[in-house]
C-alpha cells in the first residue's frame, strides 16, 4: 500500500501471522537509526509496545524525552477490562527499567 511523502520515509510494514502473531519486537530491534538525535513514536498493543520501549531506552540509548510511548489495548483484554488495569500496567513498565 502506498503511503506517499513529501519527507524522507523509509517505511516497512510488519504482519502478524499464526506462526508469529507479535513479530513487531523483532522488527524494531532490526532496524539500523539514522544518526543523530531522533524521536521514537510507539503505540499499540501493550506486551510489544512494553517490549519496543525497553529495547530503546535499554539498547539503543534513547531517552525518555524522545519517545511518545502508550500502551493502546491489550490482545488478553476487553477495552474496558484494559481502562481497569492500564494505571498499574504502566506503572509497571516504568518500574521495569533501570
Amino acid at each position: 500500500m502506498p503511503l506517499p511523502s513529501a519527507a524522507d520515509l523509509d517505511l516497512r510494514w510488519v504482519h502478524r501471522s499464526a506462526a508469529d502473531p507479535t513479530p513487531l519486537p523483532a522488527a524494531v530491534r532490526a532496524l539500523t537509526l539514522p544518526a543523530g538525535r531522533g524521536h521514537a513514536f510507539v503505540h499499540g498493543e501493550a506486551d510489544e509496545i512494553r517490549d519496543i520501549r525497553r529495547h530503546l531506552l535499554t539498547d539503543r540509548g534513547l531517552e525518555r524525552a524522545q519517545m511518545s510511548c502508550s500502551p493502546y489495548w491489550r490482545r488478553t483484554m476487553t477495552d474496558e477490562a484494559w481502562r481497569q488495569v492500564k494505571r498499574e500496567y504502566v506503572a509497571a513498565m516504568d518500574a521495569d527499567l533501570p
